[in-house]
């Protein structure tokens, strides 16, 4: 479900804040001076990604005290920890942009740290605790939701799955509110991503995007996510979908234009993923309800390569019996690009009505049925 997704937006984000960031000559030097308060770690270890590739740089330490320089060309998420596979509650997380030269003091244990010399740092430890104590809160309510679904209890699922939403909502305004009242923020750009999620507004998105200062609009993460923001312009309410083909289960090429005239949801979803089988029962009982008023589905797979065989008996366990398409090529899917789908993640699906255009987005479970008994009003 949703929580599945929100954890692979915060993939994305360290993709994206972390990517093209090593060494150019151009950009400022990045330092962080450091010190261990009764800490007997004679070593750490600073680490990042850049590229989708993580990469850990160590520094010894001089009676608690180091040294650590960073060559970065984005504003990015910086851990520091005593040993090579720490533990989560001892490390410490830092943002840092390009030209930062960081002074930072670590808690007995990594338990926590101050920082010196930089606000964008300063005002990342401030929201990064607003945003921990949201985070545990969530991740108890899908405690509560696992156990509601492992006792076939729906409507309790979808109780705590509203408390859920309403979280990540006041979660969300957090980040708005500061973009509001910091404009000129390095940080700017890290609050607009954790703003936006998983699946947003494009149109408040990129207006949001257009305030940010200039150098941030440069940074190599922030003009991946305007492609990002630009190609969701281009599947949101109103637009026309857009074409592409695909090959079915037989190996047919299945074009989405052919269903013109109908009502269809264009499903993407692939068999390893638990959310979307979750959500196939509700697919069934709309095709059954629908299919002979103007409605029918098209689900685009996201199976890795070499796993026909999964995705066909995943359609064939599930009782799909509408069309189905597939690349085989997992999150690089031209058709998942084509939406934005290998950024938002899946399930996720549009609603597009007889003459082509996008209706809806994202409907989840009874949404489906809701917004089809709307539409086909006996």
């Amino acid at each position: 479900m949703k929580r599945d997704t929100y954890r692979k937006c915060n993939q994305v984000l360290l993709l994206l804040l972390a990517s093209c960031m090593f060494c150019n000559a151009q950009e400022p030097i990045s330092a962080i001076t450091g010190r261990l308060d009764s800490d007997p770690a004679k070593w750490v270890y600073i680490s990042y990604s850049a590229n989708g590739i993580s990469y850990k740089d160590s520094a010894r330490t001089n009676n608690g005290a180091f040294y650590g320089k960073l060559a970065l060309t984005n504003g990015t998420l910086v851990r520091v920890a005593p040993r090579l596979m720490p533990k989560s509650e001892e490390t410490i997380t830092l943002y840092m942009v390009p030209g930062d030269q960081v002074t930072v003091l670590i808690s007995k244990g990594f338990s926590g740290y101050s920082i010196k010399g930089s606000s964008s740092a300063s005002d990342f430890q401030t929201l990064d605790a607003i945003d921990k104590i949201y985070s545990d809160s969530m991740a108890a309510v899908d405690n509560q939701i696992n156990s509601a679904q492992k006792k076939g209890d729906i409507k309790e699922a979808f109780r705590f799955l509203r408390i859920r939403s309403e979280q990540q909502n006041r979660l969300k305004s957090i980040y708005r509110g500061y973009l509001d009242t910091h404009p000129h923020s390095s940080l700017g750009f890290y609050a607009l991503i954790k703003y936006a999620g998983y699946d947003f507004d494009p149109l408040d998105v990129d207006s949001l995007f257009g305030k940010l200062p200039s150098h941030i609009k440069i940074w190599p993460a922030a003009t991946r996510f305007k492609k990002i923001i630009d190609v969701s312009k281009s599947t949101f309410i109103g637009s026309v979908a857009p074409e592409f083909s695909a090959k079915d289960t037989s190996g047919n090429m299945v074009s989405l234009s052919t269903f013109r005239g109908k009502y269809v949801l264009l499903d993407f979803w692939a068999s390893w993923c638990g959310p979307c089988r979750g959500q196939s029962p509700f697919l069934v009982e709309a095709y059954s309800k629908y299919s002979k008023k103007g409605f029918t589905i098209l689900s685009v797979s996201l199976d890795m390569p070499g796993k026909k065989e999964d995705w066909i008996k995943a359609i064939r366990d599930d009782k799909m019996n509408w069309t189905h398409v597939s690349e085989l090529a997992y999150f690089d899917s031209e058709i998942a690009k084509l939406y934005a789908v290998d950024y938002v993640g899946i399930p996720y699906n549009f609603l597009i009505d007889p003459a082509g255009k996008i209706v809806a987005r994202n409907l989840r479970n009874d949404d489906i049925e809701s917004r089809l008994k709307n539409i086909f009003i006996d």
